[in-house]
């Protein structure tokens, strides 16, 4: 009787050369194939073909599931809405914000609520020591048109540092 050989590939795939080859992909899957007795009675070996089609299922599951990160976007405020009223949130006037590029954060975050991949807005410049946002209270909203109390607004216009997240989910 032959002793068996083991052979580790890539640290989780192994060969016995006497009578299997099995691998485990993560630590719920295992597969074995046997070897296969030629007529001579001594250990045939596997085919070429099937040990290639094996190996390559398994690199193609070893990663497990695919993991997503946020998505980076660009951000671009209007000065005006659709019927040329000033917005009350506008761009510092340096143009779109990038996400990573001046310290700006600007994403689509992941695993939202409800499964969606990407959900949340997150904006910043809270790390930015070159962009800021417009942020306008010249347009309170009255006592008469709703409000509940008489605004007193700490400034009208303002180039401020911020941070802005929508909650999409």
């Amino acid at each position: 009787m032959r002793a068996r050989e083991t052979f580790d590939v890539v640290g989780w795939l192994k060969y016995e050369a006497a009578d299997t080859f099995s691998f485990r992909i993560g630590s719920s899957q295992a597969f074995d194939l046997r070897r296969q007795e030629t007529s001579g009675g001594n250990h045939g070996t596997m085919k070429p073909a099937t040990f290639v089609f094996v190996l390559v299922a398994a690199l193609a599951f070893a990663k497990g599931p695919q993991r997503y990160s946020n998505l980076p976007i660009t951000s671009t405020f209007a000065s005006a809405d659709a019927s040329g009223a000033n917005a009350d949130i506008q761009s510092d006037g340096l143009g779109s914000y990038f996400d990573g590029v001046g310290g700006v954060t600007s994403s689509l975050t992941t695993n939202g609520y409800g499964g969606i991949l990407w959900g949340d807005w997150q904006f910043g410049t809270l790390n930015s020591t070159t962009r800021l946002v417009s942020i306008s209270f010249a347009n309170p909203i009255s006592v008469a048109s709703g409000g509940t109390a008489t605004p007193n607004a700490p400034f009208t216009i303002k180039n401020v540092t911020a941070h802005i997240e929508d909650k999409c989910t």
